[in-house]
């Protein structure tokens, strides 16, 4: 993959911003990621570092039917993403292994489409509620993740059907609800259109 010429702006987080300050690293973070087209569940992404180690990654396909558990980097359960369904409503809840839902994912909207992605949680340093949007009205090179119309992750690719990103993270910013984000922006968006990630 091309590295990205100019990175966004990013914002200039004073202290850790998230749903847990474990997955919030002082210093801004670049990760390589892909979708595992070919294993078992269909639905595997893998967060790799610049030295091409495992970051985080993820097990199972999200759907009505089954979860998705994000593993850390020392191989521990992160979060679990369930998705919830309704008509015309789609969202993906993030719980803790002790079962806290933490975080939700969903569209900001009815139209598929043309709706950006919303993650709304509660930050455990301030205990006020935020919501990060995602860009999704772009049909390739680079979507941003704002957070208070701040740039807090931007996600890269090459071209349109290239399975790899470049995921480039803000300091102090909760890279699990970045990652949850990305992946459910998948999940819908494999609903009507492969390729999407």
């Amino acid at each position: 993959m091309s590295p990205i010429t100019k990175l966004p702006i990013m914002a200039d987080l004073d202290m850790p911003t998230g749903h847990s300050s474990r997955y919030c690293l002082d210093e801004p973070l670049t990760l390589n990621a892909y979708k595992k087209c070919c294993s078992l569940s269909g639905g595997d992404y893998l967060f790799k570092d610049e030295d091409d180690q495992v970051f985080v990654k993820s097990v199972g396909k999200a759907n009505i039917r089954q979860d998705t558990t994000l593993f850390d980097a020392n191989g521990e359960e992160a979060v679990k993403l369930a998705v919830k369904m309704k008509t015309l409503e789609w969202a993906i809840t993030g719980s803790t292994p002790s079962g806290e839902q933490v975080f939700t994912v969903k569209l900001g909207g009815k139209r598929r489409r043309d709706s950006n992605i919303t993650t709304e949680f509660t930050n455990m340093k301030t205990g006020q509620t935020k919501m990060l949007e995602y860009e999704t009205w772009k049909c390739r090179g680079d979507r941003k993740l704002f957070l208070d119309g701040e740039v807090v992750a931007s996600v890269h690719k090459d071209h349109w059907y290239s399975k790899k990103r470049q995921v480039d993270i803000a300091a102090n910013m909760d890279y699990t609800l970045v990652m949850a984000t990305i992946i459910f922006y998948d999940i819908v968006m494999d609903q009507w259109l492969p390729a999407a990630f």
